[in-house]
């Protein structure tokens, strides 16, 4: 079972956008013109954009085709990479209630992934959790699709830039340039335990980020990979999964990351669901000692009858 999501630093609350009678259909129709509003300095280059609205739409609800780079759009930027032109579908979710749930959009990413597309857009007044987001871009990265999350800061960012506005909206005040947040899930591998660490960052910013993730706990903890670089697109994401096996017991329990954003750097302590340490209390020398005498002091002095467990 995935676990709770996390945050990785400054926590980043998911606001509360509630759309009412918007929702579904409504939520697409205000989207068509703040598509339209950003791709209007494309149209005479070769750019269309179409919506699927009057038919079975399969999994997107808009279709952008482009013979060039579109730069901005949200924020964001689509590139050629060497081919003739651009094929981009885009599928709209909203929620009164919290994140996009993962089988809401793997369904439209498993119905889009043999179409030829380059890009697969996902727009919504929420968020996702970091297992979806990673699970949904991997999935679509086997066919070369990049997957691009559109989220409620984002989609705030361009409805305030260019005049749209739907539903009670969000605050952009104290906005922050970047977010992290995991999740874990845990499982066994020839009695040992194995833990799957689904990491999500965001970028905010109108630059690109460099990010160095790396595992700084000892001998207790084995990675496949001890240390990954990646960048991050402005207003992009980019989800990481590490699988990490608890070898032994001997060491330290703490799970403990270095992460550097550009020149920055902080240490993070991940305390996840399945992430407790594992003896409690440690019956190891001078420690040993002192819960036998507390153990010992507790029987003598009981005034009425007690039940005691001891367990390791």
């Amino acid at each position: 079972m995935i676990g709770t999501i996390h945050p990785i630093g400054k926590a980043v609350p998911l606001q509360e956008w509630r759309l009412g009678e918007n929702l579904g259909k409504g939520f697409e129709e205000a989207i068509h013109p703040l598509l339209t509003a950003q791709l209007k300095p494309y149209f005479a280059k070769g750019v269309t954009l179409r919506s699927t609205s009057l038919f079975r739409d399969d999994g997107k609800d808009f279709i952008i085709e482009s013979p060039i780079d579109l730069r901005n759009l949200f924020g964001c930027h689509f590139r050629r990479r060497g081919k003739q032109r651009i094929k981009i579908f885009i599928e709209c979710k909203s929620s009164d209630h919290g994140r996009i749930r993962y089988g809401k959009i793997m369904e439209n990413a498993t119905r889009v992934k043999s179409a030829g597309i380059d890009y697969f857009v996902l727009i919504t007044n929420t968020g996702i959790g970091p297992h979806t987001y990673y699970a949904v871009s991997n999935e679509l990265s086997e066919q070369g699709i990049t997957f691009i999350l559109i989220d409620q800061y984002i989609l705030a960012k361009s409805m305030r830039e260019y005049g749209s506005q739907i539903g009670n909206g969000i605050s952009l005040e104290n906005m922050p340039d970047s977010q992290a947040e995991y999740q874990s899930f845990m499982d066994e591998n020839d009695g040992k335990r194995v833990y799957s660490l689904f990491m999500v960052f965001r970028n905010y910013a109108a630059t690109e980020k460099l990010i160095t993730l790396r595992l700084l706990t000892d001998r207790n903890w084995q990675a496949g990979e001890t240390e990954l670089t990646f960048v991050v697109d402005p207003n992009g994401g980019c989800a990481k999964k590490i699988d990490i096996i608890r070898a032994f017991s001997d060491g330290i329990d703490d799970l403990l990351f270095s992460i550097r954003l550009g020149v920055a750097e902080t240490q993070v302590l991940i305390r996840g669901d399945d992430f407790a340490c594992t003896f409690e209390p440690p019956f190891v020398g001078e420690n040993h000692t002192k819960c036998v005498f507390d153990f010992i002091e507790k029987i003598k002095t009981a005034k009425e009858f007690q039940l005691h467990y001891i367990w390791g």
